[in-house]
C-alpha cells in the first residue's frame, strides 16, 4: 500500500525534475512552458492513482481481519465438549449484540481488531473484555 503511494510520488517528483530541466535548457521560453502543462496530466493521474491503490489495501486488510474473524470463531465455535460449545455460542451472540450486527462478518470493519481481541480473549477462557457488556457490578440502593 505505503509502497504504491510512494511509487507514484516518486514518479511524480521524477517527472517533474525532468521537465524543469528541459524548461531551464530552452533558457525559460514559452514552448518549455508548454512541456510543463504537458506534465501536469501525469502529475493529476499519480495523485488519482493514490487514494485507489490506498482504498484496495485497507480492503485487503479488511478482508484479512474479517477472514482471521471468522477462522477464531470457527475454531472457538467446534472446540471442546458441548456445554464449552455451548458457552462459545452464548459468547458470539454476545459479541455481535454488542457491535448491533447481525452476523460476526457484517460488525463494522472498525471494531474488527477489538472483534478479535474479544474471540480470543474468549477461547482462552477470559472475560470478552468489552466495555459496558454488563460485567459491571450494578449500584443498588442501600
Amino acid at each position: 500500500m505505503i509502497e504504491d503511494i510512494l511509487k507514484a510520488h516518486t514518479d511524480a517528483l521524477n517527472n517533474h525534475a525532468a521537465v524543469m530541466e528541459k524548461f531551464l535548457a530552452a533558457g525559460g521560453t514559452k514552448a518549455a512552458a508548454a512541456s510543463v502543462d504537458k506534465a501536469k496530466p501525469a502529475a493529476d493521474k499519480a495523485k488519482a492513482t493514490d487514494k485507489p491503490a490506498a482504498r484496495a489495501a485497507g480492503k485487503k486488510t479488511e478482508k484479512a481481519l474479517v477472514d482471521q474473524i471468522a477462522d477464531v470463531a470457527g475454531e472457538y465455535l467446534k472446540a471442546g465438549d458441548a456445554d464449552d460449545r455451548k458457552a462459545a455460542v452464548e459468547n458470539v451472540k454476545a459479541i455481535v449484540a454488542h457491535f448491533g450486527s447481525d452476523r460476526l462478518t457484517n460488525i463494522d470493519p472498525e471494531h474488527h481488531a477489538e472483534v478479535l481481541a474479544a474471540l480470543k480473549r474468549a477461547a482462552a477462557g477470559e472475560d470478552l473484555g468489552l466495555e459496558g457488556d454488563g460485567d459491571e457490578e450494578e449500584e443498588g440502593i442501600i
